[in-house]
């Protein structure tokens, strides 16, 4: 996929290049200690969406609409942190600059892409509980307050986000390269490359260089 549209930044330009060294320096900085908050910050999000989740599906609060969302979110922040977590374990503490597996560059690429998909369900299951809690000021009866309904649209989103995140999975992908062993045998190796930062990094580094 080739993208065809104008760069966001201007690297000719000397504030957006100070700019891009200030933020590149402070992500090499970062960088060092994310890993460690990530993995933390992931186990505890973890355990509390457990918690949350055997909350709200006891049977005195399992029927209610909001709960069902409620319940549906946590789902997918557990997804999203799961998901995380492994990409944090395999690419960051078990990085290998020669490449990895294929299998391993395919869940890299899938990774990127669920995790885009469940923030955005997230924020839609948010948006469907303010409807709800809307719909049932209005008429007290409403249909949204049955778990069923909510379970339904909840579904709904999720489905339609993932078809709308189809055009992200198009613009990532696996590249082979070749790599050698320490007994000097040639292997093919892959990495995940970003197509549209892959050609703003190479304008970068040519204008730095």
């Amino acid at each position: 996929m080739d993208c065809k549209d104008p760069p966001i930044f201007d690297v000719n330009n000397n504030f957006t290049h100070d700019l891009l060294r200030t933020l590149f320096l402070f992500r090499h900085t970062y960088s060092e200690f994310h890993r460690y908050i990530a993995v933390l910050l992931c186990c505890f999000g973890l355990l509390a969406n457990s918690i949350h989740i055997w909350v709200l599906t006891r049977p005195r609060m399992r029927f209610s609409s909001v709960h069902s969302v409620l319940v549906c979110i946590a789902v997918s922040d557990m997804g999203t942190m799961t998901s995380y977590m492994v990409y944090i374990t395999r690419f960051e503490f078990m990085a290998d600059t020669s490449g990895y597996p294929y299998g391993w560059a395919l869940f890299l690429k899938i990774h990127v892409v669920i995790s885009i998909a469940l923030h955005a369900i997230t924020l839609y299951l948010v948006v469907l509980m303010a409807f709800i809690r809307f719909s049932a000021m209005k008429v007290s009866s409403s249909e949204w307050l049955r778990s069923e309904r909510a379970i339904v649209a909840a579904i709904g989103i999720a489905i339609s986000v993932f078809v709308l995140c189809i055009p992200t999975l198009l613009a990532h992908e696996t590249v082979p390269m070749r790599a050698f062993s320490t007994d000097g045998e040639i292997s093919t190796r892959y990495r995940y490359n970003r197509i549209v930062q892959s050609e703003f990094m190479s304008r970068y580094n040519s204008r730095t260089s």
